[in-house]
């Protein structure tokens, strides 16, 4: 594969064609539902909050969380919308067509339900794993809490025992946690090709997800190869990013982390300025990501194209 050919492609359709830089922006959007909603607040004196404080503190954490929740679903969906018009209008505009935002934004949004499937069924392995490493993280305590128990009368050997303990959870801990890790990476490269076997070949949610293993597996060194290209870019580009929104994060975080130094409790209007200023803060990461992720779907759209014409021309050869 010709990578500088790839690139320089579909960086021109980016660059000639802004539009797509919305679709790039909502599908963009998802790492906002993800990161504004990270807010931890606990008061620094909770005994000398009121009865009635404490409770108008909860309803406002409580509401927070709906709202965040309410918004994380909606922009979920915008995001898919998007990502499957993006990849419907890098591959139409390649062919020399006339795409226009509405005509993209309507082929994703035709193709919805599929997508939100497609996702969901490769959420499951995840979700299974997670599920049975906490039954077995619940039989590991309940266990230590029986030989602790029986213990009791032998300090040193049940300090022994919860050192053992602790060090087998650790490891475990991290085992899991570089074991999920690899299985989020490999299930990206898998949902990356079917969202284009949904969007370009019509698949169903189950038949895309097989498609795309198919199409991961024939390439998988030229797909690793383009994806280390394009995460050298995102890391310059991340940088970048960091220096225009660090000033801005600090103005943000500032005021707040001082009056907690100084002893003072941050109030209602503290909070909810808080949690604004973090929302538009990933609003405007978003947008300023939106070309880079425009410029990447982009590039892995033409080389999906070539990647399955050239398994095409090799059936049709057999």
């Amino acid at each position: 594969m010709d990578y500088g050919q790839i690139l320089s492609r579909s960086w021109r359709i980016t660059w000639n064609h802004k539009f797509l830089w919305v679709l790039g922006f909502l599908a963009a959007l998802t790492r906002v539902s993800s990161s504004s909603s990270n807010f931890n607040y606990s008061p620094s004196d909770t005994s000398a909050q009121s009865i009635e404080q404490i409770m108008q503190f909860s309803a406002l954490l409580i509401g927070l969380c709906c709202v965040f929740l309410v918004i994380g679903l909606v922009l979920w969906l915008l995001s898919l919308a998007a990502k499957g018009g993006l990849i419907t209008a890098v591959a139409r505009l390649d062919n020399g067509e006339t795409v226009t935002l509405g005509d993209a934004f309507r082929a994703g949004t035709a193709r919805i339900g599929t997508l939100i499937g497609m996702n969901l069924a490769l959420l499951l392995p995840i979700i299974l794993i997670a599920a049975l490493s906490l039954a077995a993280a619940f039989a590991l305590l309940a266990g230590s809490g029986i030989t602790f128990a029986s213990l009791a009368e032998e300090p040193a050997a049940a300090g022994d025992a919860l050192v053992a303990t602790l060090g087998l959870f650790f490891f475990c801990f991290c085992g899991l946690l570089c074991g999920l890790i690899l299985l989020g990476v490999f299930l990206q490269f898998i949902s990356a090709f079917a969202y284009r076997g949904i969007m370009l070949q019509g698949l169903g949610a189950i038949e895309s997800i097989s498609h795309g293993w198919q199409v991961f597996r024939a390439n998988v060194g030229e797909v690793l190869l383009l994806a280390l290209l394009f995460f050298a870019i995102g890391i310059g580009f991340g940088l970048a990013v960091g220096v225009v929104l660090l000033p801005l994060t600090l103005l943000l975080v500032v005021p707040i982390v001082g009056m907690g130094m100084s002893g003072g409790t941050p109030g209602v209007l503290e909070i909810l300025f808080l949690v604004g200023g973090s929302l538009c803060l990933g609003i405007l990461g978003a947008a300023l990501a939106s070309i880079l992720t425009t410029w990447q779907s982009a590039a892995f759209t033409l080389a999906y194209q070539e990647w399955t014409s050239k398994g095409d021309q090799l059936k049709a050869s057999v």
